[in-house]
């Protein structure tokens, strides 16, 4: 009798059994909060685009004002006075990229830019119009969301954030260098960029590509955060698949012999 009992007692400790969380429960979930990230830092209320749109504005004017040795660049909000008209049906730009040229001085009264200091000729000028939340604000919040989200260590998704909104800014510097450039090389009235037909068609294809495509605007927050946070397992931890050499079932001893 008592032998029995304790073989009764010897089976209870296999009762306890705890298996993976369900892939799709888990990926599930890594979405849900890179949606609930992404609508909150784009709602309107917020007035982030706003105030991103204005260090943006300020932020490429300082970088690209001077562009090439003539070129000279400004970006002005939508609503500034005296700007070239945008084109027809494109009623959610916020920017003006306004493209002229630096002049030689001619006179001591020459007035000069309120930049750089050096004469201007408004004559030669070139408007450029985009919404610099879709080409610029949207790939970044993207990115925080996707960072955010991600189911590592808060101290791994700071590093990771740092270093990927240095790239994702980098990226999107570079889509207005490239605009720019294409805008000199054009037979524009601001143009002084002149490039031999082969290197005009590379530029053109860089151009169409990376800056009229707005497949890289929506791909590159990805890329720069795979990059930037994931390492070797931690796609099994997005989507929540067991890694190599873990039960799917663990055995758990009884309260009664622990």
């Amino acid at each position: 009798m008592q032998a029995r009992a304790h073989l009764s007692e010897s089976r209870q400790e296999v009762l306890s059994v705890s298996r993976p969380p369900r892939a799709g429960a888990t990926l599930l979930r890594f979405l849900l909060t890179v949606s609930i990230i992404f609508v909150v830092l784009l709602l309107p209320q917020t007035g982030l685009a706003r105030w991103y749109g204005q260090a943006y504005r300020y932020s490429c004017e300082l970088l690209f004002h001077n562009f090439g040795s003539r070129g000279a660049v400004f970006f002005f909000p939508a609503d500034f006075p005296d700007l070239p008209p945008p084109p027809a049906g494109d009623g959610h730009d916020d920017t003006c990229i306004l493209c002229l040229q630096h002049r030689d001085r001619t006179a001591e009264s020459d007035a000069g830019c309120s930049v750089c200091g050096r004469p201007l000729d408004s004559d030669k000028r070139w408007g450029i119009w985009e919404d610099s939340r879709l080409t610029a604000y949207l790939p970044t919040i993207k990115l925080i969301a996707l960072v955010l989200a991600t189911p590592v260590a808060w101290s791994r998704r700071w590093t990771a954030l740092f270093w990927g909104l240095i790239l994702v800014h980098a990226f999107i510097a570079a889509r207005v260098g490239v605009r720019l450039l294409h805008t000199y090389a054009q037979p524009v009235p601001c143009q002084f960029l002149l490039l031999s037909p082969f290197w005009l068609a590379k530029l053109n294809g860089l151009n169409s590509h990376l800056v009229l495509s707005t497949m890289p605007v929506f791909m590159a927050p990805v890329l720069i955060w795979v990059l930037v946070t994931l390492r070797r397992d931690d796609i099994r931890r997005v989507i929540g698949a067991p890694g190599p050499g873990m039960d799917s079932v663990t055995r758990v001893p009884s309260p009664r012999h622990r």
